[in-house]
């Protein structure tokens, strides 16, 4: 149950960071939304194939089985990241 609901907030978060980042600067090839547009791809996507799979990724699925508790602190770990980056950014770009 903790990594279903850890990979949708993180999910959330991201697609909200995007929404709100397309609002406040108009462009979508600023770098802030080109790097929301990677975590979206990459790091979200392998959220959700960890989530299904249960496990590491496709060559590592005898080796590693993965824990609903590792995916849903590695997902957590991902989405403070990501919201201390955009306040990063936005603090920075005020000045």
């Amino acid at each position: 149950m903790f990594d279903i609901l850890s990979s949708l907030l993180f999910t959330s978060v991201v697609i909200s960071a995007l929404i709100l980042s397309y609002k406040l600067e108009k462009d979508w090839t600023t770098p802030i939304f080109l790097v929301l547009i990677w975590i979206f791809i990459f790091i979200v996507g392998d959220v959700w194939y960890s989530f299904y799979s249960k496990n590491y990724g496709p060559g590592e699925s005898v080796r590693f089985y993965l824990s609903e508790n590792q995916l849903g602190t590695a997902a957590n770990i991902w989405m403070i990241a990501t919201i201390m980056m955009l306040l990063g950014y936005y603090i920075n770009n005020k000045q």
